[in-house]
């Protein structure tokens, strides 16, 4: 019965997602360089031609937007669906939704292996599979799906019986999830706790040094194949003094969390008592949940030291993990008082009640919005025009340049209007209504595209 309950749940989540995923992209810049890298990957260009054309258009924008390259995990993913079906946009995005229906069994198979009791399980599967923010971010090519996939398949395999070949997978699947994003290097210090305590001393040579070895030899073999690329964001960790505070940072996740779970208080303080709960299944039978601590002790403390302020993407694999342990709690509740089984399941349905049912009413209500703003008719002949051999040459800039560059070939900078003028382009992509910011009089209109006009330089003798 559980078994069909949380097959159902998978299966609505499918629908709910087929009515999230549009045509096109939004306007979101980061899609376009996790594309363009799987483009070359797949055959097209060299990875030393893009990182030196991404490289020079980080280093003249006018703000950082992102590293040079991105880790190459989800690119390589990528690859085989960008080369059979190209800049299909359906497609790669429900590639990625694949990561998130898988992602939702793997749970269910997580929560069985700690607790006998299945209604958690299935508690937890209906509470992912009808998250809105996991929903409505499968109209996204990026990264965290996958990521977030890994880093459950990471926990996962680490409860499995310890034969050589399940301890090889796993060193492979902690190094995919650090190949995905950096952060993911938090898995190694988690399974190696895990092991320390839950393994005999006896038994360390096998449990800890075969996937630390497999990681450490992936990893050896991806920094020769390929290059780096994410130097400049390290960077910005020495600038940390601009950055906002760290209770700022700490605040603004916890509002995400609480966000994710929509608790009938404000976000922060349902944020909070999320985190506090798990706090209290970390000190529950803390051997079993060492690796849980490590991964949101880690995971969090980076996010909070990065300096830039990132999305609610980005705590994601906090959502499950915090439920693990909560589920830790509730067992321990049960265990110890009489009737709080019953009590706990009726309060559970209770509240996934009004919580599915405002996700379904946020899922429907947005696949009647319109979100590609990338990839309309006007930009796709813009992208056209710009591409052919007879367009205006130079360096554009442009609120995107990493789209652009995807989509015509051309060297691209983003500066803001009142800026054009001193920065290094020679053409400027802007929307006609933004107009009013130009500082520079003298630029002459080259092209006019509806709603976007492109200006250039005047050349002073």
């Amino acid at each position: 019965m559980l078994a069909w309950i949380t097959i159902l749940a998978i299966l609505l989540q499918v629908y709910l997602v087929s009515n999230v995923i549009h045509e096109g992209h939004n306007w979101g810049d980061d899609f376009a360089l996790y594309i363009h890298q799987a483009k070359v990957l797949a055959g097209d260009g060299t990875i030393s031609a893009l990182a030196k054309t991404n490289r020079f258009s980080m280093q003249h924008s006018e703000k950082l937007i992102g590293p040079y390259l991105y880790p190459p995990g989800f690119p390589i993913l990528l690859s085989p669906v960008y080369s059979m079906y190209g800049l299909d946009f359906k497609v790669l995005k429900w590639f990625c939704a694949i990561f998130l229906i898988a992602s939702i069994a793997l749970f269910y198979r997580l929560v069985r292996a700690d607790l006998p009791e299945g209604f958690w399980a299935v508690f937890g599967v209906v509470l992912l599979a009808m998250n809105d923010e996991l929903l409505l971010f499968t109209d996204n090519v990026l990264s965290d799906l996958p990521f977030f996939f890994f880093c459950l398949l990471s926990f996962y395999l680490l409860k499995l019986p310890n034969t050589p070949i399940r301890l090889i997978l796993l060193g492979c699947t902690v190094f995919y999830a650090y190949l995905i994003r950096d952060i993911g290097v938090v898995l190694l210090p988690s399974i190696i706790g895990y092991q320390l305590f839950n393994t005999k001393r006896s038994e360390w040579k096998k449990t800890i040094l075969l996937p630390l070895g497999v990681f450490v030899i992936l990893l050896a073999g991806s920094k020769f194949y390929f290059p780096g690329g994410q130097e400049n964001h390290y960077q910005e960790i020495l600038k940390a003094s601009s950055a906002p505070s760290y209770f700022f940072k700490f605040r603004y996740y916890l509002e995400w969390l609480g966000a994710c779970f929509k608790l009938p208080i404000e976000n922060f303080f349902s944020g909070l008592l999320i985190l506090c709960l798990a706090t209290i299944g970390t000190i529950l039978n803390w051997r079993k949940n060492v690796h849980l601590t490590i991964f949101l002790l880690s995971y969090l403390s980076i996010l909070i030291i990065w300096p830039a302020i990132q999305g609610v993407r980005f705590i994601f694999p906090l959502i499950p993990v915090c439920l693990l342990l909560i589920f830790q709690v509730s067992n321990h509740i049960v265990t110890q008082f009489k009737g709080a089984a019953y009590i706990l399941s009726v309060l559970a349905i209770i509240y996934l009640l009004p919580y599915s049912l405002a996700t379904y009413k946020n899922v429907m209500a947005y696949s009647k919005t319109q979100s590609n703003q990338a990839f309309t008719s006007e930009m796709q002949a813009i992208y056209l025009k710009l591409s052919q051999a007879d367009a205006p040459q130079g360096i554009i800039a442009f609120e995107k340049p990493r789209l652009l560059t995807l989509c015509t070939g051309r060297t691209a900078i983003y500066c803001s209007p009142k800026n054009f003028a001193a920065s290094k382009a020679n053409l400027l992509l802007l929307n006609k209504q933004t107009m009013h910011e130009l500082k520079d009089t003298t630029l002459h209109v080259k092209q006019s595209f509806g709603t976007y006009v492109l200006l250039e330089k005047q050349i002073r003798y």
